[in-house]
């Protein structure tokens, strides 16, 4: 039999192409060409992304939360106060001056001590006039670099959001700035992903988290939530609702974003909503945040570190959310009455949109210890 030159065994360098298809290794390439697509260019571009955006979030929220600490400073160095002081250099002033006015009426006889006396009060005018017009000046320049630093932020959160490949759908008109129709939004909660999306879609004025005591001594996000102004709560604290309530006075613009089941679940139920999101009797904007059938983002006690989270999020070409602003509920009377019953209406519109059902700590936790 003869050996035709097409049927000749094909040399791996002369013929790659050739020798590929004969050995099946072309097939093979074929096959997995998205599997290689996946592992060794989207993969690491998006790791790198994600360092990206960790990497200057962190380092933006370090110069935040010292820098602030350093203009506080500065600023009560300025206006002549102690670090622990928190009467103002006006009241100071006043008290000087009045005394000082007491003393020159009560010794009118003595008129270079009323002249030096009314020429020191003068003088000490002036100084605080020149320390307050300095004192509004560094306080625009302080809040110009924030807004900045903010817009930065929410560009790092968008990057990360990214970079963990989550095609973001939003449904419903987000309370944004002078459109902010509710002071606190609540939402359910299952990983690091709802507070990343909630800080640049509401940019540039993100809300204010509240957020368990412990996340503030985690090594980034805990300084990525100080530079937030993020509300840290301890379990059972009376003081809880004080420390709210104080930023909700001073909120403006932002709005208080609370995720009131207080944990991380899988998203295939709705526990009990804390009653100290509502406590405060304000309106509340509801927020139901839902993810694709193969999409598990959720990071919790006992479950997947947050490495594999990452991993598993990163290797999907896409990983579909879509986040539902659902209308702004007002209490009722007898809800200002009694918070929990208003509580307990919000949790039953978020689970209705979310399509899961309502389960108690209580009746979870038995089911937990029969399995176990």
């Amino acid at each position: 039999m003869t050996v035709t030159s097409h049927d000749r065994r094909a040399h791996p360098f002369w013929s790659p192409w050739k020798y590929f298809r004969q050995q099946g290794l072309l097939t093979l390439v074929q096959a997995n060409a998205g599997l290689w697509y996946i592992h060794f260019v989207l993969l690491p571009v998006r790791a790198c992304c994600l360092a990206w955006a960790v990497g200057i979030g962190y380092g933006v929220s370090v110069t935040v939360v010292y820098g602030n600490a350093g203009a506080r400073l500065l600023l009560r160095a300025l206006l002549g106060l102690s670090v622990d002081d928190n009467t103002t250099d006006i009241n100071q002033n006043s008290s000087s001056s009045t005394s000082s006015s007491l003393y020159t009426s009560d010794d009118d006889s003595n008129s270079v001590t009323s002249v030096w006396s009314r020429e020191s009060t003068n003088r000490q005018n002036v100084v605080m006039q020149y320390r307050y017009g300095l004192h509004r000046v560094i306080m625009r320049v302080v809040w110009v670099i924030r807004r900045v630093q903010f817009l930065i932020l929410a560009a790092c959160c968008r990057v990360f959001t990214w970079a963990l490949g989550f095609d973001i759908e939003v449904v419903g008109k987000a309370p944004k700035g002078s459109d902010n129709d509710a002071p606190i939004i609540v939402c359910n909660h299952q990983s690091i992903v709802e507070p990343a999306f909630f800080i640049h879609h509401l940019s540039p004025h993100p809300p204010y988290f509240v957020a368990d005591d412990g996340v503030q001594y985690m090594m980034v996000f805990g300084t990525i939530a100080k530079a937030l102004s993020a509300i840290f709560v301890r379990h059972k604290d009376p003081d809880n609702m004080a420390r709210v309530r104080m930023v909700a006075r001073r909120a403006g613009l932002r709005q208080i974003l609370i995720f009131p089941e207080g944990v991380t679940t899988f998203g295939q139920m709705l526990l009990d909503f804390k009653v100290g999101a509502f406590a405060l009797r304000e309106r509340v904007k509801p927020v139901a945040i839902m993810f694709g059938k193969d999409v598990n983002p959720s990071w919790v006690k006992g479950g997947p570190s947050l490495v594999r989270v990452l991993y598993s999020l990163m290797i999907h070409r896409s990983n579909p959310m879509r986040v539902e602003f659902l209308e702004t509920m007002v209490p009722s009377e007898e809800e200002v009455a009694d918070p929990s019953i208003f509580a307990e209406r919000v949790r039953e519109t978020i689970a209705a949109r979310l399509k899961v059902p309502m389960v108690s700590r209580t009746a979870l936790a038995s089911s937990l210890r029969a399995s176990g």
